[in-house]
């Protein structure tokens, strides 16, 4: 019976461990995989903003896509993607005017991922 349990024992452990490595394992690339997803979307700049933490700080673009559905995107630095103007996109981008965005990513709620603005250019005739 003794040696019953030990087995049991030893392959919980085993099973947690192999959960802890995978969660990790999770944790770590996907957020790599996302960074090579790169793909575009129209969207319509309707607010901005800045959230801010104690450790971090991003920029934020909420819009509306050609259905008209609400979007939101994140605009920060990419190191892998050689992005290095943020303050500069979130500036030029205005409220109002519609953009052709270059995004990578993917949006994950439970997490609060989000699509990154790689680069966005003005669409058609816009109006003053």
């Amino acid at each position: 019976m003794k040696n019953i349990k030990r087995k049991w024992r030893w392959w919980m452990i085993c099973f947690v461990m192999f959960l802890m490595v995978a969660w990790v394992a999770f944790l770590v690339a996907t957020p790599l995989v996302g960074t090579f997803n790169t793909h575009t979307a129209t969207v319509t700049v309707t607010d901005k903003d800045r959230i801010t933490t104690s450790t971090d700080s991003k920029y934020m673009i909420f819009g509306k896509d050609e259905n008209g559905q609400a979007v939101v995107y994140e605009n920060t630095d990419n190191m892998l993607r050689g992005k290095w103007d943020s303050s500069t996109l979130q500036a030029e981008m205005e409220v109002g005017k519609t953009y052709e965005v270059q995004l990578v990513g993917f949006r994950n709620p439970v997490f609060s991922w989000y699509e990154n603005i790689l680069d966005a250019e003005p669409v058609g005739v816009q109006e003053q």
